[in-house]
């Protein structure tokens, strides 16, 4: 009987090695399948505030303030206000899965451009700088600041200037 309880045991012991073991691959797998459903859903929050940005009342007061040049009227200053609250939302949110570890390693690099891409003229900067930190997660608006410190703001469409038609 001591005989089969030490087997008993031995094989007890090795069954719960087992279980830790798929446990831990289990858990593993839930955290994969959370980073890249929270970089799918990140995505498809940005590409609802695209599909929002055809509207051509919409897209006029955004091509005014990205191409920097004339005054936006108060009606247009909502709608770019609009823009970027939506979009610095998503992107504080996906800060903040970021620093949590539940989003892809490489994601927040690629959202570092989006804010420097959202905030690259005058305009969005002047919008910007209305919110405060208390607007905002103040660690996020730091994040914010330091992003565009530095980088100069530009006519977001010169690039493609001589082949568009205005």
């Amino acid at each position: 009987m001591e005989r089969m309880g030490v087997w008993v045991n031995a094989v007890s012991g090795i069954g719960v090695v087992i279980g830790l073991v798929f446990l831990a691959i289990e858990l593993n797998q839930n955290s994969e399948v959370m980073r890249y459903q929270s970089a799918r859903e990140s995505a498809a929050t940005a590409v609802d505030i695209n599909i929002a940005s055809m509207d051509p009342d919409v897209a006029n007061a955004l091509a005014k303030a990205y191409r920097d040049q004339s005054e936006l009227t108060d009606a247009e200053l909502v709608i770019v206000d609009s823009y970027i609250s939506s979009y610095m939302g998503l992107f504080q949110q996906d800060f903040l899965e970021y620093r949590a570890g539940i989003q892809p390693d490489d994601w927040w690099t690629v959202r570092e451009r989006g804010i420097r891409l959202v905030l690259s003229t005058n305009w969005t900067r002047q919008i910007w700088s209305n919110y405060s930190s208390g607007d905002f997660l103040p660690e996020f608006y730091m994040e914010v600041t330091r992003i565009i410190d530095g980088v100069p703001t530009r006519d977001y469409y010169e690039r493609v200037a001589p082949q568009r038609k205005q």
